[in-house]
């Protein structure tokens, strides 16, 4: 919602100011949001990559602990 500011200045004339939220603050917050929305799919994204390397690992693990150990060499 804009607002308005009348200030005399000391010659007696008047300055108005006015503020609120104009088409700046508007692309400035939507860049913000899309810098914000980036960062969280980066960190998302590792998080799983992450994710799925324990998993294959942990996999890889069992299967070993599953199989029976080999032959003692004679």
């Amino acid at each position: 919602m804009p607002s308005e500011r009348v200030t005399l200045q000391s010659d007696g004339t008047a300055a108005v100011k006015r503020g609120g939220f104009g088409i700046g603050n508007v692309l400035i917050g939507l860049g913000l949001l899309a810098l914000v929305a980036v960062i969280v799919f980066i960190v998302s994204s590792a998080h799983r990559d992450q994710a799925l390397r324990t998993d294959a690992v942990t996999s890889a693990a069992s299967d070993l602990a599953a199989q029976p150990p080999p032959p003692a060499p004679r």
